[in-house]
């Protein structure tokens, strides 16, 4: 990908990013200017890059982060930049999460009733396992075996649609959609 197609593909992404993660407009438009120049500054490594999405974005929440620490250290503030680190990671694993939560609940439709009751009891309603066995009269192992062989099924389904990549807890770090796939489920 060239320099001119990472900018129109990402720039506006970016943007977008920053100006939920910023208290005011022009400063997501000038942190999202740092983030291209250390982009474009790295353009070498891009061919490495296994994900230019994650790469990308990696680069736009450290740009943000190291934008609240110098507030931090400008204005003296009691801001905890622990906690705000936190509160970006998980902001942009939410951001991620919602991207793909469209396809979850389509993926749900194409499970059995009994699969697609029980994940969405748990995924979407937050429902325990424990609980969620009692109220349908199985064991909780039996239950829980049921759950992960539902989840591996709607897995096994994201992944033959689109490329997720995950940290070390499972968490969603990117998500792009595989060209080659045609399909209602169009988010990432």
């Amino acid at each position: 990908m060239c320099e001119s197609e990472i900018y129109q593909t990402f720039y506006p992404k970016v943007v977008g990013f920053l100006k939920k993660k910023t208290v005011n407009e022009a400063d997501a438009y000038d942190l999202a200017q740092d983030v291209f120049m250390k982009v474009f500054a790295r353009y070498d490594s891009v061919e490495r890059v296994d994900n230019l999405h994650a790469w990308i974005f990696r680069i736009t929440n450290n740009t943000l982060i190291d934008h609240y620490r110098k507030k931090k250290d400008v204005a003296s503030s009691s801001l905890d930049l622990g906690e705000k680190e936190s509160t970006i990671d998980l902001e942009f694993r939410n951001c991620l999460e919602q991207e793909v939560k469209c396809c979850f609940e389509y993926f749900l439709t194409k499970l059995s009733p009994e699969k697609r009751q029980i994940l969405k009891a748990i995924e979407i309603d937050n429902r325990s396992q424990k609980d969620l066995a009692e109220e349908m009269g199985i064991h909780y192992v039996n239950l829980k075996s049921k759950v992960q062989r539902a989840r591996k099924e709607v897995r096994d389904m994201f992944m033959e649609v689109c490329h997720i990549e995950f940290d070390s807890s499972g968490k969603i770090v990117s998500c792009e959609s595989r060209k080659s796939y045609d399909s209602k489920c169009t988010s990432c």
